[in-house]
């Protein structure tokens, strides 16, 4: 696996309670484990923080991808203000998404086209 697709490569904090994390064309449910392990090491002082996911490809998740979104995401529930996800537009990804964000619990979840409203919106949800 080559530094790019590691998760220290992926997973990074943008600023203050923000962090950014660049999804792989095709995730694996080891992938999203090994994101949601480094997002878990960068915001263990955070009381609460924002993420943003951004997503090369429209590519739909697999099952097992999803499922395991779902259990990686629950345990950071309480410190989880917002989740921007940046995607090309597909409508059967943004279903998807929120789908995923309903499972998981969280409370606050958007889709964006581009990266600049993704940060945008995940500020505006820290300030609230």
């Amino acid at each position: 696996m080559n530094k790019a697709n590691q998760p220290d490569g992926r997973v990074t904090v943008i600023e203050d309670r923000l962090v950014y994390v660049r999804e792989l064309e095709k995730p694996t449910p080891d992938s999203v484990s090994e994101a949601a392990d480094m997002v878990r090491e960068l915001t263990k002082d955070w009381e609460k923080f924002s993420i943003i996911v951004e997503f090369p490809t429209s590519v739909t998740p697999s099952s097992a991808v999803r499922h395991r979104v779902v259990e990686e995401t629950r345990p950071l529930i309480e410190k989880l203000s917002h989740v921007s996800v940046v995607t090309k537009p597909n409508v059967f990804l943004s279903i998807n998404i929120k789908f995923i964000g309903a499972f998981s619990g969280l409370r606050s979840i958007s889709v964006h086209q581009s990266r600049d409203e993704a940060i945008e919106e995940a500020r505006k949800k820290l300030k609230n």
